[in-house]
Protein backbone atom coordinates (compact mmCIF):
# COMPACT_ATOMS: atom_id res chain seq x y z
CA UNK A 1 0.00 0.00 0.00
CA UNK A 2 1.32 3.46 -1.10
CA UNK A 3 0.30 6.46 1.79
CA UNK A 4 1.91 9.55 0.84
CA UNK A 5 0.73 13.68 2.17
CA UNK A 6 1.63 14.18 -1.20
CA UNK A 7 0.54 11.89 -3.82
CA UNK A 8 2.08 11.49 -7.30
CA UNK A 9 -1.10 10.73 -9.34
CA UNK A 10 1.38 9.97 -12.06
CA UNK A 11 3.26 7.60 -9.91
CA UNK A 12 0.27 6.14 -8.77
CA UNK A 13 -0.75 5.94 -12.03
CA UNK A 14 2.08 3.95 -12.92
CA UNK A 15 1.91 1.59 -10.10
CA UNK A 16 -1.63 0.47 -10.78
CA UNK A 17 -0.70 -0.14 -14.73
CA UNK A 18 2.38 -1.86 -13.63
CA UNK A 19 0.41 -4.30 -11.16
CA UNK A 20 -2.30 -4.90 -13.95
CA UNK A 21 0.40 -6.14 -16.27
CA UNK A 22 1.70 -8.36 -13.85
CA UNK A 23 -1.50 -9.89 -13.17
CA UNK A 24 -1.81 -10.68 -16.79
CA UNK A 25 1.31 -13.10 -16.79
CA UNK A 26 4.06 -13.15 -18.96
CA UNK A 27 4.97 -8.94 -19.03
CA UNK A 28 8.67 -10.21 -17.50
CA UNK A 29 8.60 -13.41 -19.48
CA UNK A 30 11.29 -12.22 -21.77
CA UNK A 31 13.56 -9.99 -19.27
CA UNK A 32 14.21 -13.37 -17.25
CA UNK A 33 15.12 -14.77 -19.90
CA UNK A 34 17.64 -12.40 -20.99
CA UNK A 35 18.79 -11.65 -17.18
CA UNK A 36 19.11 -15.54 -17.50
CA UNK A 37 21.44 -15.33 -20.67
CA UNK A 38 23.64 -12.92 -18.99
CA UNK A 39 23.92 -15.45 -16.50
CA UNK A 40 24.98 -18.12 -18.18
CA UNK A 41 27.30 -15.79 -19.93
CA UNK A 42 29.08 -14.55 -16.78
CA UNK A 43 29.65 -18.31 -15.77
CA UNK A 44 31.86 -18.82 -18.46
CA UNK A 45 34.32 -15.43 -17.37
CA UNK A 46 37.43 -16.15 -16.13
CA UNK A 47 37.77 -12.96 -13.74
CA UNK A 48 34.70 -11.65 -13.69
CA UNK A 49 32.35 -13.49 -11.01
CA UNK A 50 28.54 -13.04 -10.35
CA UNK A 51 26.78 -12.31 -6.79
CA UNK A 52 24.52 -14.86 -6.17
CA UNK A 53 23.81 -17.69 -3.23
CA UNK A 54 27.19 -19.69 -4.28
CA UNK A 55 28.91 -16.20 -3.82
CA UNK A 56 27.41 -14.26 -1.26
CA UNK A 57 26.58 -16.03 3.00
CA UNK A 58 23.29 -17.59 2.84
CA UNK A 59 22.67 -16.48 6.07
CA UNK A 60 22.89 -12.62 5.10
CA UNK A 61 20.63 -13.62 1.44
CA UNK A 62 16.77 -14.05 1.84
CA UNK A 63 16.14 -14.01 -2.29
CA UNK A 64 17.68 -12.00 -5.07
CA UNK A 65 15.94 -9.82 -7.50
CA UNK A 66 16.10 -11.49 -10.68
CA UNK A 67 16.30 -8.55 -12.96
CA UNK A 68 19.32 -7.01 -11.23
CA UNK A 69 22.23 -8.74 -11.32
CA UNK A 70 25.34 -7.45 -9.41
CA UNK A 71 29.02 -8.36 -10.97
CA UNK A 72 32.16 -8.48 -8.65
CA UNK A 73 34.72 -7.08 -10.89
CA UNK A 74 38.00 -6.96 -8.12
CA UNK A 75 39.27 -9.73 -10.05
CA UNK A 76 39.64 -8.16 -13.18
CA UNK A 77 43.09 -5.70 -12.29
CA UNK A 78 41.27 -2.95 -13.06
CA UNK A 79 43.08 -0.03 -10.90
CA UNK A 80 39.40 1.73 -11.00
CA UNK A 81 37.32 -1.43 -9.90
CA UNK A 82 33.87 -1.02 -11.15
CA UNK A 83 34.06 2.81 -11.96
CA UNK A 84 36.34 1.90 -15.10
CA UNK A 85 34.60 -1.56 -15.65
CA UNK A 86 31.24 -0.12 -15.99
CA UNK A 87 33.34 2.97 -18.14
CA UNK A 88 34.77 0.54 -20.46
CA UNK A 89 31.34 -1.20 -20.99
CA UNK A 90 29.79 2.13 -21.69
CA UNK A 91 32.22 3.14 -24.74
CA UNK A 92 33.06 0.06 -26.20
CA UNK A 93 29.52 -1.63 -26.67
CA UNK A 94 27.00 1.29 -25.16
CA UNK A 95 25.82 -0.69 -22.23
CA UNK A 96 25.23 1.44 -18.92
CA UNK A 97 24.99 0.18 -15.73
CA UNK A 98 22.81 1.11 -13.30
CA UNK A 99 25.27 1.30 -10.90
CA UNK A 100 29.03 0.64 -10.16
CA UNK A 101 31.47 0.95 -7.20
CA UNK A 102 35.17 -0.08 -6.42
CA UNK A 103 34.39 -3.63 -6.66
CA UNK A 104 30.92 -3.87 -8.43
CA UNK A 105 28.97 -3.07 -11.43
CA UNK A 106 24.88 -3.48 -10.89
CA UNK A 107 23.12 -4.70 -14.20
CA UNK A 108 19.38 -4.21 -14.41
CA UNK A 109 16.83 -5.47 -16.48
CA UNK A 110 12.93 -4.35 -17.12
CA UNK A 111 9.85 -5.20 -18.96
CA UNK A 112 11.47 -3.48 -21.76
CA UNK A 113 14.82 -5.62 -22.29
CA UNK A 114 14.97 -7.85 -25.00
CA UNK A 115 16.49 -11.24 -25.56
CA UNK A 116 18.32 -8.94 -28.34
CA UNK A 117 19.75 -6.09 -25.15
CA UNK A 118 20.92 -9.56 -23.17
CA UNK A 119 22.95 -10.67 -26.41
CA UNK A 120 24.73 -7.21 -26.76
CA UNK A 121 25.59 -7.60 -22.67
CA UNK A 122 26.62 -11.05 -22.68
CA UNK A 123 28.91 -10.12 -25.68
CA UNK A 124 30.48 -7.14 -23.92
CA UNK A 125 31.05 -9.05 -20.14
CA UNK A 126 32.66 -11.81 -22.08
CA UNK A 127 34.93 -9.18 -24.42
CA UNK A 128 35.46 -7.66 -20.94
CA UNK A 129 37.05 -10.60 -18.89
CA UNK A 130 38.45 -11.32 -21.77
CA UNK A 131 40.71 -8.43 -22.42
CA UNK A 132 40.99 -7.25 -18.66
CA UNK A 133 44.23 -6.64 -18.24
CA UNK A 134 44.46 -4.90 -22.22
CA UNK A 135 41.46 -2.98 -20.75
CA UNK A 136 43.23 -1.92 -17.35
CA UNK A 137 46.62 -0.89 -19.69
CA UNK A 138 44.45 1.19 -21.86
CA UNK A 139 42.07 3.12 -18.72
CA UNK A 140 45.11 3.53 -16.26
CA UNK A 141 46.81 4.75 -18.69
CA UNK A 142 44.42 7.26 -20.15
CA UNK A 143 42.89 8.59 -17.23
CA UNK A 144 42.87 11.96 -16.89
CA UNK A 145 42.30 14.74 -14.47
CA UNK A 146 39.96 17.16 -16.11
CA UNK A 147 40.29 20.47 -17.02
CA UNK A 148 41.41 23.43 -14.92
CA UNK A 149 39.37 26.46 -14.81
CA UNK A 150 38.82 29.36 -12.83
CA UNK A 151 35.87 31.47 -10.80
CA UNK A 152 36.95 34.82 -10.97
CA UNK A 153 34.94 37.29 -8.27
CA UNK A 154 33.53 40.40 -9.07
CA UNK A 155 36.67 43.10 -9.28
CA UNK A 156 35.98 45.42 -5.60
CA UNK A 157 35.89 49.45 -6.28
CA UNK A 158 36.81 52.09 -3.55
CA UNK A 159 33.73 54.45 -2.96
CA UNK A 160 36.01 57.55 -4.11
CA UNK A 161 36.18 55.41 -8.05
CA UNK A 162 32.25 56.20 -7.63
CA UNK A 163 33.24 60.48 -7.53
CA UNK A 164 32.65 61.01 -11.29
CA UNK A 165 28.85 59.64 -12.12
CA UNK A 166 25.47 62.06 -11.86
CA UNK A 167 23.14 62.64 -8.71
CA UNK A 168 24.49 62.13 -5.05
CA UNK A 169 27.62 60.29 -6.32
CA UNK A 170 28.33 63.73 -8.60
CA UNK A 171 27.12 65.86 -5.54
CA UNK A 172 29.49 63.92 -3.68
CA UNK A 173 32.78 64.69 -6.27
CA UNK A 174 31.63 68.46 -6.28
CA UNK A 175 32.03 68.73 -2.43
CA UNK A 176 35.53 67.40 -2.72
CA UNK A 177 36.38 69.55 -5.49
CA UNK A 178 35.17 72.72 -3.88
CA UNK A 179 37.38 71.30 -1.03
CA UNK A 180 40.59 70.64 -2.50
CA UNK A 181 40.83 67.14 -2.41
CA UNK A 182 41.65 64.80 -4.36
CA UNK A 183 39.74 61.34 -4.11
CA UNK A 184 42.57 58.60 -3.54
CA UNK A 185 43.29 56.48 -6.52
CA UNK A 186 41.60 53.47 -6.74
CA UNK A 187 43.18 50.30 -5.69
CA UNK A 188 43.49 47.03 -8.11
CA UNK A 189 40.98 45.06 -7.68
CA UNK A 190 42.80 41.69 -5.79
CA UNK A 191 42.32 38.69 -7.30
CA UNK A 192 40.07 36.48 -6.02
CA UNK A 193 40.10 33.13 -8.52
CA UNK A 194 39.46 29.83 -7.04
CA UNK A 195 41.03 26.79 -8.87
CA UNK A 196 38.12 24.64 -10.13
CA UNK A 197 39.06 20.48 -11.55
CA UNK A 198 36.06 18.70 -13.24
CA UNK A 199 36.19 15.17 -12.45
CA UNK A 200 34.03 12.11 -13.28
CA UNK A 201 32.51 10.23 -10.67
CA UNK A 202 35.77 7.38 -10.82
CA UNK A 203 38.40 10.17 -10.50
CA UNK A 204 36.88 11.72 -8.11
CA UNK A 205 37.34 8.33 -6.40
CA UNK A 206 40.10 8.12 -6.60
CA UNK A 207 41.55 11.96 -6.19
CA UNK A 208 44.44 12.51 -3.96
CA UNK A 209 42.69 13.77 -0.36
CA UNK A 210 43.89 16.19 2.27
CA UNK A 211 43.65 16.23 6.03
CA UNK A 212 42.61 19.74 7.46
CA UNK A 213 42.74 20.41 11.46
CA UNK A 214 40.08 21.67 13.22
CA UNK A 215 40.78 24.14 15.39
Amino acid sequence: TLQSSSPSYLLMASLDAARAQAAQGGALDEAVAAAQLIRSAVSRCQHLELLDTASASAASVLCFDPLRLTLLVDRLGLAGGGFQAAEWLEQRHGVVPELATAKTVVLALGPGTLLEHARVAAAALQDLDRDAHQAAAELNSGAGTGGDGGLATPPFRDAACEFSGSGSVGRAADVAEAACVQPPPCSPAPDYTVAEVALTPREAYFARTERWAIA
